[in-house]
């Protein structure tokens, strides 16, 4: 509606809540497939994420418009048909009841993505997640479009201090999953 390329999957994780495995077909339709696990799952996870807000703001438009273009490339979709193979592994770690490699599929996942458009990632981004790997993160990546926001580490509870002294110059922003989707919480 307002003529700009953006993604749909932030608004769907809003709307249902939960760990979901999100479908987007050809035909525009999507399918929500809730990721049934343990309630120890959950809380391992959590425990196991930290969120630094990078500092950085852009605009996602013209990174996702160059992402649109280059998915007319057959490298860049085989690039992106391998990360909707890691979501499923991903659903399928989880309804294991197995968080061991959650991490090492996250980097996976990040390494392929920051090939997909130029400007995803750079230099500064790039020495962010280094930091972060070499301070005992098993993976991690930036959130959302690319090249701003929030960057997640997924690491053994252990290694939290030391990848937060990596990070000290970044905010770290609590983080929790939330179970319920959005909610109208007041109308006239």
């Amino acid at each position: 509606m307002c003529g700009d390329n953006i993604g749909k999957q932030d608004q769907y994780a809003a709307s249902f809540g939960g760990l979901n495995l999100i479908e987007f077909n050809e035909d525009d339709s999507v399918v929500v497939s809730p990721v049934i696990c343990k309630p120890e799952t959950i809380l391992r996870m959590e425990e196991s994420i930290l969120v630094f807000y990078t500092g950085r703001t852009r605009s996602a438009s013209s990174l996702l418009n160059d992402l649109s273009k280059n998915m007319k490339r057959p490298r860049k979709r085989a690039l992106m048909s391998d990360m909707v193979t890691m979501a499923y592994d991903m659903r399928d770690l989880l309804e294991a009841d197995d968080v061991d490699f959650v991490g090492e599929l996250l980097d996976k996942n990040w390494q392929l993505k920051r090939q997909l458009t130029v400007g995803i990632s750079d230099a500064q981004i790039d020495d962010l997640y280094n930091k972060g790997i070499l301070a005992g993160a098993t993976g991690g990546k930036l959130l959302g479009a690319g090249n701003g926001g929030f960057i997640m580490f997924f690491a053994p509870k252990e290694k939290h201090v030391n990848i937060k002294k990596a990070m000290k110059n970044l905010k770290c922003i609590p983080f929790s999953f939330e179970s319920g989707g959005s909610k109208i919480v007041f109308s006239d």
